[in-house]
Order: structure tokens, then sequence, then C-alpha cells
């Protein structure tokens, strides 16, 4: 199974955060090929992948709160661990969206969404970490 811990964000190949709570999310596009041919149905066929990745974690500090906002628009490593072994997957993303959760009596929570640039690959051949 995987864990919770399993998303490591890197810059300049430094890890600067793990994650609480990580949603992944690929797909691509639907390329419309229909013709009169195809009588009333639709045709298509796969275009470009794509892929996001949504990280969220809890923030310590308020200085933790500064320097994510800085975060976006940068471009970074992303890594993905299986808890028990060697497996990865990784790739280059750019953050798009800091978000600031605060509800009166609970912990304050963070996210950040990252848009892949460039393809997110099994067996990742990037820097890998214990």
């Amino acid at each position: 199974m995987l864990n919770g811990k399993d998303i490591i964000i890197l810059k300049n190949g430094q890890p600067i955060a793990a994650t609480k709570s990580d949603e992944i999310q690929v797909g691509c596009e639907i390329i419309p090929i229909s013709s009169p041919s195809d009588g009333a149905w639709t045709a298509a066929i796969a275009g470009r992948k794509s892929w996001a990745i949504t990280v969220g974690f809890l923030v310590a500090n308020v200085e933790n709160v500064f320097s994510s906002i800085e975060m976006v628009g940068n471009r970074f490593e992303l890594i993905i661990k299986h808890s028990q072994g060697s497996n990865f997957m990784g790739g280059y993303a750019i953050c798009t969206t800091f978000k600031v959760t605060a509800t009166k009596g609970n912990l304050v929570q963070g996210s950040f969404a990252f848009q892949g640039i460039g393809p997110l690959e099994s067996g990742y051949a990037g820097r890998v970490l214990d």
C-alpha cells in the first residue's frame, strides 16, 4: 500500500517538502475523427497525454506560508516513491496553485497543484532518495 509520505518535492536537487495527502491525475486529449461513414456515432483517437498532482501538507508557521507562495510559477522535480520497495515514478512540473485552509480550532492546512511538463515516467531515472 502507498502511504502519504510518498511524494517528495525537489528544487535544485534538494528535497523541500514531503506531503500529507496526494492526488495524481493522468489523462489524454480526445481527437474527434468522425466522418459521415460513422453514421450517428462519433469516433475519436487518443491524443497527447498530460498529468497533474495536487499535494496537501500541514502548515507549521507563518514563514512556511510566505516561502510557499514563492513556489507558484516555478519548476520542480516530483518523485513518487512506493513505500515498500524501490519503485519510483517522477517527472518535472510547474507549481500552478498554492492554497491555505484554516478552520477555527483545527490545524492549518496547505496544498499545491502541479502541472506536469513532459512525461510522468515509471521506473523514474531522476534523483532517487532513500
